[in-house]
């Protein structure tokens, strides 16, 4: 039941005023922005044109365009400058990406009661259950062995709806559907990359594993979360599947993606 993971980005964003009348009048107009790791700088100029920059290494940059020539900036000359003595980037704590295993389940119930209703909550005995199942690929995200988000997931086969509450039936033949049951992560910790690491790490897995498509029931207003990853609405296979969905509630929609 997917449903969080929701990342941020962190912009800039610099109005270029210039008045195209003056095209005589050359002077250059300079944006310093100070950028940190993995940030975007966004530069709209007033012609509307939207030019984003994306950086690596935190430095400052410089944009230069002539005044006659601001509606194409992106021409323009993109150079690095030095740091002022003062700049310090802000530091990025780390996380670990690692298996589920036991030890982690009060720290996945603690995330699971700050992303969901009271609905939505399965109880620990449930997640042991699914550990215990071969077709179990869950992970977690840890920071010094605190748990910041989790994704319980399963190798199953295309069209099967898992249950709410319910567990990782492992399939009859060779699977061939990563399913996505439920993913959160920590409110404080969003805009961290958390969901998209832990996303990476089991398309990778589930790839090289020889599974062909990805599977997951979208709550709580996530689909178009989904839909931005690559997931499309499809209707369950079976009737089964159909009432297994259902008990998700209203809202809730069956999605899938090729792998």
């Amino acid at each position: 039941m997917p449903s969080a993971g929701r990342e941020g980005r962190w912009a800039v964003s610099a109005a270029v005023k210039c008045d195209p009348a003056s095209a005589a009048h050359h002077a250059l107009h300079s944006v310093q922005l100070a950028c940190v790791a993995s940030r975007a700088v966004t530069v709209r100029p007033a012609a509307g044109v939207l030019i984003t920059l994306w950086f690596t290494m935190p430095e400052l940059y410089r944009i230069d365009a002539p005044r006659s020539r601001c509606r194409g900036i992106a021409a323009g000359a993109v150079a690095p400058m030095p740091l002022p003595s003062s700049y310090a980037p802000r530091p990025q704590p780390r996380f670990d990406v690692r298996p589920l295993a036991a030890a982690h389940l009060p720290g996945l119930m603690a995330v699971q009661r700050a992303c969901y209703g009271a609905g939505f909550l399965e109880s620990p005995q449930t997640f042991g259950q699914r550990l215990a199942s071969p077709a179990n690929c869950s992970l977690v995200a840890v920071e010094e062995d605190a748990v910041l988000a989790y994704l319980a997931a399963y190798r199953s086969v295309r069209g099967k709806v898992t249950a709410l509450h319910g567990g990782f039936e492992s399939p009859e033949g060779a699977p061939d559907t990563l399913y996505l049951h439920d993913m959160a992560v920590l409110p404080d910790c969003a805009g961290r990359g958390l969901a998209q690491a832990l996303l990476q790490v089991l398309w990778r897995d589930a790839r090289a594993a020889g599974l062909r498509h990805s599977a997951l029931v979208s709550v709580q207003g996530s689909r178009g979360y989904w839909e931005r990853h690559g997931y499309a609405v499809r209707e369950p296979a079976s009737p089964e599947a159909r009432e297994r969905l259902a008990g998700y509630g209203a809202g809730a929609v069956y999605m899938e993606r090729s792998l």
